[in-house]
């Protein structure tokens, strides 16, 4: 009996040294894995959205911005604004990691051209907190132009464009306001103070000025011109917000004039 009692204890003993072993194996295993692993993580970062994407390791992955909850999904979206460490976990358990910016996440980058743009959100209306800068110009035809032809000033007040080329420039999921998005705007920050709050507000109006359809310039440092979509009474005229110094008004201009731009966000509510 006692011989019997002292070969299962030792049946058990080795049974123990056995799943010990293998234990430590595989944690050496894992380890040594990670310090090889070829795992990395880059991200698209615009428009208070987050697309990561994985790369090496062992699949399948998952992501987190908070280091803490995970996900299978690649995709964070609605990100309040900020700073945030954007986290790739493997199925080995290894991780890699890379920075979102604050500054990139609230932004539209326009990837024709690569210029990033900053974006703002004003009530429940996303707009570029600045004018757009694309150029639409080809070989046989003008259709924007910096103030005075000076390409410099294209670097701060952005592009004057014919409502033609504004109408057809967005980038996709963007779009040139209405005179409606105008309205929900003004209202957004005070009718009686809307110029005050559009210069001086996230909105950063830029006094742009204007060229006429006679290939002058004027009105610049005095008032920004921005283009809506919206027609006016007369064929080929479209409704214009002017902001000042002192007031803003709405009006109508020729399409063959060109003023500044800002585009709204298309959002699918």
């Amino acid at each position: 009996m006692n011989q019997k009692m002292n070969n299962q204890i030792k049946s058990v003993f080795l049974l123990i040294v056995v799943l010990l072993t293998a234990s430590c194996s595989n944690d050496d295993n894992t380890n040594n894995s990670c310090e090889n692993s070829t795992l990395a993580v880059t991200a698209i970062v615009e428009e208070y959205t987050v697309r990561a994407t994985a790369t090496g390791g062992v699949a399948p992955y998952e992501y987190s911005i908070d280091g803490t909850t995970f996900q299978t999904s690649n995709i964070f979206s609605d990100i309040e604004p900020g700073d945030y460490t954007l986290t790739v976990r493997d199925a080995n358990t290894c991780t890699s990691t890379t920075s979102v910016t604050e500054a990139d996440l609230s932004s539209l980058l326009d990837e024709r051209d690569g210029q990033r743009y900053k974006i703002v959100k004003i009530g429940d209306q996303i707009w570029l907190g600045e004018n757009f800068n694309f150029d639409t110009n080809t070989a046989t035809a003008t259709s924007s132009w910096c103030y005075n032809d000076e390409s410099t000033n294209c670097d701060t007040y952005g592009k004057l464009y014919t409502w033609d080329a504004a109408s057809q420039l967005a980038p996709e999921g963007w779009k040139l306001p209405t005179q409606g998005d105008w309205q929900v705007l003004f209202n957004e920050v005070g009718i009686n103070v809307a110029h005050t709050e559009l210069m001086n507000g996230d909105f950063q109006a830029l006094l742009a000025g204007h060229r006429r359809d006679d290939e002058s310039f004027g009105n610049f440092g005095h008032r920004a011109y921005y283009w809506s979509s919206t027609v006016g009474n007369e064929t080929n005229e479209y409704y214009l917000y002017a902001i000042g110094n002192s007031n803003f008004s709405e009006g109508t201009a020729n399409n063959n004039f060109a003023l500044s731009v800002r585009l709204i966000k298309i959002l699918n509510n």
